[in-house]
């Protein structure tokens, strides 16, 4: 195709508006707690509080009690009779006692209004699955430990995905809620009243938030569409070489990390006796790549690889086919899972999750980069220690 369709859409000011959309600064992403369902659920309960030092009172609590009571407000009725209107309603008022507890029996968020007999328990699922029967549980311990209550159960998450382990005859019913209605409760929250400053700003930054992370937000949309609509052919060669390109970027960033590994002081590997190995495979379009390191002197073996699979991260390995050719005096303490046939060459406990960089192995960025180079050199220092100890 004519590359200038291609060019147009780039200089394009939807283009340049979706650009700074996606790249602007992001606290969240920058902390690395973007996805971590504790510090959301610490944040929701903290809102819901009408004495946090929010300073919003019962605002954002009325919302979220609003969205719950409001046919079409997005909130779906999974199972169950849903509470009525009128008592959500008698709820939200700002005379009204709540006490919010956090992993009362586990429960993430549990929302108790004892002059009403209310309680409204919160299952906040960012990523994470369900554990075995987990909603059908927790239904029973809000009927149990709150026996007389009228009960409910909301299933928090980016998509408003469907429970899988709820227990559809139970008495308490279930609601299925997205962040899009956390983010729309927070709007709420800032056009109401008067709002603190400090808070202010935050509530903008954690709608943001939202909205780039997980339930892509009405400027996101808008823009796409606009670029979809004025440079359609442009727009369909660029999702057409989308993999081409994703793969690109991991194939010339391996390249990349060989480099600095073998000329970059600062990681202290000699590179004359650097052994590199590069290992690709394609799989349904997605490359899959490993990049492995050693020093000659090293037993045989023994690698500290970088990889890109699904997630993206860093560990030291043998091969459990050359343990029994030398004596090692390493403490291996477990096979690598997912790693057939390795085992960690490091006493460091729980690899399996320490091991990785980032969740989600394609969108690795630049701070992702120096992390690994990072972590590989030191995994090198670890096991240079280690052998020199064994030779004393």
């Amino acid at each position: 195709m004519n590359t200038s369709a291609v060019r147009e859409l780039a200089e394009s000011s939807a283009f340049q508006a979706l650009t700074d959309f996606t790249e602007r600064f992001e606290p969240f992403r920058v902390l690395g707690i973007h996805n971590k369902e504790l510090v959301h659920s610490r944040l929701l309960a903290h809102m819901l509080r009408t004495t946090g030092s929010h300073g919003l009172g019962n605002r954002f609590l009325h919302g979220f009690l609003q969205v719950l009571s409001e046919p079409g407000s997005g909130v779906i009725l999974f199972s169950g009779t849903a509470l009525d209107a009128a008592m959500l309603r008698d709820a939200s008022a700002a005379h009204v006692h709540s006490q919010v507890y956090r992993e009362l029996n586990f429960i993430d968020i549990v929302v108790v209004f004892p002059a009403l007999k209310l309680v409204i328990g919160i299952e906040n699922k960012i990523h994470a699955v369900e554990q075995k029967k987990q909603l059908t549980r927790y239904q029973e311990t809000l009927s149990d430990r709150f026996s007389g209550f009228k009960q409910a159960l909301v299933f928090l998450t980016p998509n408003k995905r469907s429970p899988e382990t709820a227990n559809l005859c139970s008495q308490v019913p279930v609601y299925c809620m997205d962040y899009s209605s956390i983010a729309h409760v927070l709007r709420c929250c800032r056009s109401a009243t008067r709002v603190p400053l400090e808070t202010d700003v935050f509530i903008k930054q954690f709608i943001g938030h939202i909205e780039c992370n997980m339930t892509g937000g009405t400027q996101s949309r808008e823009s796409c569409w606009q670029l979809f609509s004025e440079h359609e052919r442009a727009y369909r060669e660029i999702f057409d070489q989308y993999h081409y390109c994703l793969n690109r970027k991991v194939e010339d960033t391996f390249k990349h990390l060989a480099d600095r590994l073998i000329n970059d002081p600062a990681f202290g590997l000699e590179s004359g006796q650097l052994q590199i190995e590069h290992i690709k495979v394609l799989r349904e379009k997605e490359l899959f790549y490993d990049l492995h390191v050693r020093l000659q002197h090293w037993p045989k073996g023994v690698w500290v690889k970088i990889y890109k699979h699904t997630w993206f991260g860093v560990f030291p390995f043998i091969c459990e086919d050359d343990l029994a050719s030398h004596g090692i005096e390493f403490d291996l303490p477990t096979s690598a899972s997912s790693w057939k046939g390795l085992r960690y060459v490091c006493a460091q406990q729980d690899l399996d999750e320490g091991r990785r960089v980032l969740r989600e192995g394609d969108q690795f960025t630049a701070e992702h980069i120096e992390i690994a180079l990072g972590l590989a050199a030191t995994y090198a220092q670890l096991i240079n220690h280690e052998l020199q100890k064994g030779e004393k």
